[in-house]
């Protein structure tokens, strides 16, 4: 496809910036992944384990998300912030430092995110309780079901689950803490949909690169409304693993 060579320099600096925290946010991930079902995998029987899975508490992702938002998020709200109050004068706020920042996306995702982090509770429910019947049925005991849960590939705790959910958190961080530090400067602003220009990227969000709507207004991607890209009240088919990025035009 054809690039953009301005708008393609413009996403993979974002990119870049980005991806310095993949690591972290999938080692993050999986060890709140390994502790949500770690009642479940050292249960004694098959009835207490589905009790382990019934009783699964979210509060592990939760600090997982607190932590990635306040690591990442921080880092692009501090970054839009100073970009945008340097291009306007007499700009007031208590929020002007990297660790206010931390603390304040620590706090945003705690009080924005419950609807995600529970998305993500209640699928590692059903695929577990979907191990426990398929143990039953194949006359396992709890080993056979502990060994289960944890093998590569069983879509419950394993890598390839735990970069899914990293990568998308990492996009849906950098743009709601991106805007978060836009609206903060108090300038007025329009947002701009930047989308990632190659063949991996969503038809949908192709037509969407270079959107424009007001700084409290919501794209149109797909027919669905967005605040921004990998918003946390986007359908999974809209934001698992979006690249896109925000562009902010200033008025």
């Amino acid at each position: 496809m054809a690039r953009d060579p301005k708008r393609f320099m413009q996403w993979k600096a974002f990119d870049q910036r980005r991806w310095a925290y993949e690591s972290y946010a999938i080692r993050r991930v999986r060890k709140a992944l390994a502790e949500m079902i770690r009642p479940v995998t050292r249960s004694a029987s098959l009835r207490e384990a589905q009790g382990a899975v019934d009783a699964m508490s979210s509060v592990p992702m939760l600090r997982a998300f607190q932590d990635i938002y306040g690591r990442v998020g921080s880092d692009f709200a501090f970054q839009s912030f100073r970009e945008l109050k340097g291009e306007s004068n007499n700009i007031e706020t208590k929020i002007d430092s990297q660790n206010e920042w931390l603390r304040f996306m620590a706090e945003w995702i705690a009080l924005h995110g419950v609807d995600r982090i529970d998305g993500i509770t209640l699928t590692t429910q059903r695929r577990l309780q979907v191990a426990i019947q398929d143990a039953i049925q194949a006359g396992e005991g709890i080993q056979q079901v502990a060994r289960r849960i944890v093998t590569t590939g069983s879509g419950i705790a394993d890598l390839n689950r735990a970069r899914v959910i990293a990568r998308t958190e990492i996009i849906s961080a950098s743009n709601a803490g991106s805007l978060e530090g836009a609206y903060a400067t108090g300038v007025e602003f329009q947002k701009e949909w930047l989308a990632t220009q190659d063949d991996r990227t969503r038809d949908a969000h192709l037509v969407a690169d270079g959107q424009r709507t007001s700084k409290d207004g919501d794209f149109l991607v797909d027919g669905e409304p967005l605040e921004y890209p990998g918003a946390l009240n986007g359908s999974p088919a809209n934001v698992i693993s979006c690249r896109c990025t925000l562009l902010y035009i200033t008025t």
